[in-house]
């Protein structure tokens, strides 16, 4: 509900500039209105705050926060309903709640004062009068009325809303800081309270979402700025690469920060527009920019390097390629929203949902999924980690915690390989710095890659079993460099690589089989290098002995557990001989490889090469090669039997006879392909590295610059071409790439309407109930190698039938 003043000529002169402008024309000014709304101005505050300088970021905040509460309290009064929902002439092309319906008031807001208006002209009005310039005011000017005629274009307000916005912006300019400056910074505290105090009177009365994200807004502002000024006191700085750090790393900060925020409440209670909603988001605004001003500089201290010319281009270099990544990354993260539970979640996570919901109580869901994980080693498998991570999916406590499973793998990931680089550069090779771009680089293609994109990233149950298993592998292997190559043996350090090697050793049996088969082959090999070229210092191996133990001791925990045999059993499969087993796995790492090779990885192998090279160029010019790098063609053969033994496992049972049709099914599994393409992958890092070491050692030593900056752009060029050209021919052939398209073409949305609908019917008191066919099927989502979906649900739900509509 709502008024609906306004002066006649105000609809009518709307009107004659829609249909002069067009649908087109208008929505072309409508982009105009980006320069009135809240990300670009955290944009340049934040570059203001973090970078340039603090004070004045201080003066133009202390003004908007001020003209953010003024404004709905202004609205709250009023109530003026927005022309387009007043007038059928007018039309509606940038609503402020684009996802909500067009007449929802609490969505969409009240119109007068024009909120975008008052803060053009509040925000770059409080940059002119700072900087005191001419041309500043010029571009003030003329960015405030562009933003207020776009309002009135796009049908949103009216005239006289966008003129009183603009008149209380320029108000606010003149006499907010007029007041600061009377009172003294002695006093800023005492003013910042009394605003706070006078605005709080909204509360009793408003009830739209602006208003409580205001005060968040204010509260958060004016806690903060007291609280770095006491006990953080940072520096502001010029340097590109320490703001590009800043900026993207707040950028991070926020996005993270305001997704947990609103984890622990429902979509329908965060739009329920009731009091104690509106309280929540007055809370997770507060906290967001408290953290954001406050909190959040403390790390900057951090981001400070040495800043010489040659660091500095690398560090600018690193911090590009980690804002790509993540542009990349984020629609993988956005898309998970729609993520669900699904069958073998379902089943694994049942009785510690069931311990959760009847108690209350963390604890009691932990115990209750650590006895059904040994139930389940004892008669079902022997991934004694995996099984119990499974048992406490994000589902367990809350649906909505769900989507946090891209983000969960693909941190883990990240955290794992970037342990690895830096361990390999800084304590393997004794560089001063770790080689972060080829680690971007093999963390980036990695995920990108893979065929499995729900069994990798957005289904839990095979995210979990399958890449973070490997992730924790991968994890397990940088630890044991690192307290092998350490300079003094470190007893706390091989107590927590080998725990964490006992958990890597729970997981999915290819990433255990596997890496139980590299260490042996490392440590074979290194004994084979030590007998043919005499190198006596054996430490390194030693220390690698106690975790390799404890990580064989779980793998024959793994494998060995009863669990593995009655699954065997009840299978019945064929098992195959030693030949045929073996004869079938080099066939299935052969066609794998195969199918694995392409111009992206080929592009991927050259720019590792030259990235290697230079790794070398640079230590020998600090006489650090040492190594030998003898007999390479055996580092690719190990690798070529490695990827082959990991389909040993699947090679041993089933059919004998090597078809087209049994090479696509056992390719075909999703879940798998994606473990041994992580593996692939590294062991492609491995070869390069050896095979660049075995030329520089023998060869040419020399660093050709023109030559390999040739070969870095042909081989940019062949990944770029090879990435348009698999985009318009296969557009969800990427991981990217697939999120983006169930997006554009409305199937994540659609799948997770369905699943949304599944999850209350599932969750009501009905004990049959009736859920909806998955009549879509993104592959950024819909797990193809799953059971059918309802699978688990009655035992999940505790419900006596669960059945599809038809």
């Amino acid at each position: 509900m709502g008024n609906t003043f306004y002066f006649d000529f105000e609809p009518q002169l709307m009107g004659w500039l829609q249909n002069t402008f067009g649908e087109t024309g208008s929505g072309f000014i409508s982009h105009f209105s980006a320069f009135g709304e809240e990300a670009v101005f955290i944009l340049v505050l934040g570059f203001l705050y973090w970078c340039y300088d603090k004070r004045f970021a201080i003066y133009i905040g202390t003004n908007v926060v001020v003209g953010g509460t003024l404004n709905p309290l202004i609205k709250n009064v009023a109530l003026r309903l927005r022309p387009y929902m007043v007038h059928e002439n007018i039309q509606c092309f940038r609503p402020l709640g684009k996802s909500e319906p067009l007449d929802d008031v609490s969505a969409q807001g009240y119109s007068f004062p024009s909120a975008h208006s008052m803060n053009a002209a509040t925000v770059y009005g409080s940059i002119a009068g700072y900087m005191r310039k001419r041309i500043a005011t010029i571009i003030a000017v003329i960015l405030t009325i562009l933003v207020g005629i776009s309002r009135v274009v796009v049908g949103v307000h009216y005239p006289t809303d966008v003129l009183t916005g603009w008149v209380a912006g320029v108000a606010i300019v003149f006499i907010i800081p007029f007041i600061y400056e009377k009172a003294g910074e002695e006093r800023r505290s005492l003013i910042n309270f009394i605003f706070f105090l006078f605005s709080s009177i909204g509360f009793f009365y408003c009830k739209t979402d602006d208003y409580y994200t205001a005060m968040g807004v204010m509260a958060g502002f004016y806690l903060a700025i007291e609280f770095e000024k006491r006990f953080v006191n940072f520096e502001e700085t010029r340097i590109p690469v320490e703001i590009i750090m800043r900026i993207v790393g707040g950028a991070a900060f926020y996005l993270i920060l305001n997704l947990l925020l609103k984890l622990p409440f429902s979509q329908e209670f965060l739009k329920s527009n009731t009091m104690g909603a509106f309280m929540v988001r007055f809370v997770r605004y507060t906290i967001i920019v408290f953290v954001m001003l406050g909190v959040y500089p403390m790390l900057f201290k951090y981001f400070k390097r040495n800043t010489n010319a040659k660091n500095e281009s690398y560090l600018f270099k690193c911090c590009l390629l980690t804002i790509i990544v993540i542009l990349f990354l984020i629609p993988v993260i956005y898309v998970a929203r729609y993520a669900f539970p699904w069958a073998d979640d379902f089943t694994y996570g049942a009785l510690p949902h069931r311990a959760f919901v009847h108690t209350g109580s963390v604890i009691n869901a932990i115990g209750a999924a650590f006895a059904d994980t040994i139930d389940t080693y004892f008669g079902w498998q022997g991934t004694y980690t995996s099984c119990f991570l499974m048992e406490l999916h994000p589902a367990v406590f809350k649906t909505e915690y769900y989507h946090l499973t891209s983000f969960i793998m693909l941190g883990a990931m990240f955290i794992s390989y970037f342990a690895l680089f830096k361990v390999m550069g800084k304590d393997v090779l004794k560089m001063n710095r770790m080689n972060y771009i080829l680690f971007i680089l093999t963390f980036f293609i990695s995920v990108e890659l893979v065929d499995g994109k729900a069994e990798g990233f957005t289904w839990y149950n095979s995210a979990v079993h399958y890449t973070f298993g490997h992730a924790l592998f991968v994890l397990f292997l940088a630890l044991l460099l690192k307290s092998s190559y350490s300079i003094k043996e470190s007893v706390p350090l091989i107590i927590i690589s080998s725990f964490v090697g006992f958990l890597a050793a729970g997981v999915n049996n290819i990433t255990v089989f596997g890496g139980l088969l590299f260490l042996i082959m490392a440590i074979l090999f290194a004994l084979l290098c030590q007998l043919l070229f005499g190198n006596k210092d054996i430490v390194i191996i030693k220390r690698a002995l106690i975790p390799s133990a404890v990580f064989l001791i779980g793998t024959a925990l793994n494998l060995l557990s009863p669990g593995n045999r009655n699954r065997m059993a009840m299978a019945n499969s064929v098992k195959n001989s030693v030949f045929v087993t073996v004869r079938n796995s080099f066939v299935l790492g052969f066609h794998f490889i195969l199918r694995h090779i392409n111009f992206e990885v080929l592009g991927f192998v050259i720019i590792a090469g030259i990235l290697i090279w230079r790794t070398f160029y640079e230590l020998q010019k600090k006489d650090k090669v040492h190594f030998r790098f003898p007999l390479p063609g055996v580092i690719s053969v190990l690798s070529y039997c490695l990827i082959s033994a990991l389909y040993a496992p699947f090679a041993f049972i089933g059919s004998s006879d090597i078809t087209k049709v049994y090479i696509e099914e056992q390719l075909g599994v999703n879940r798998v392909s994606n473990s041994v393409f992580y593996v692939f992958i590294l062991l492609i890092v491995l070869n390069v590295f050896y095979f660049m070491g075995w030329l520089f050692s023998r060869k040419q030593r020399g660093y050709n610059k023109s030559l390999l900056r040739t070969l870095s752009v042909a081989a940019v060029f062949m990944i770029v071409a090879a990435c348009i050209r698999v985009v318009i021919l296969f557009p969800e052939r990427y991981l990217t790439s697939a999120a983006v398209m169930s997006l554009r073409n409305n199937t994540a949305q659609q799948y997770g309407e369905i699943m949304l609908e599944n999850t209350r019917r599932l969750m009501s008191d009905e004990q049959n109930v009736e859920i909806l066919p998955i009549t879509v099927d993104p592959d950024i989502l819909y797990p193809h190698d799953g059971s059918p979906y309802k699978d688990g649900a009655v035992i999940f739900y505790e419900k006596e039938s669960v059945y599809y509509k038809e």
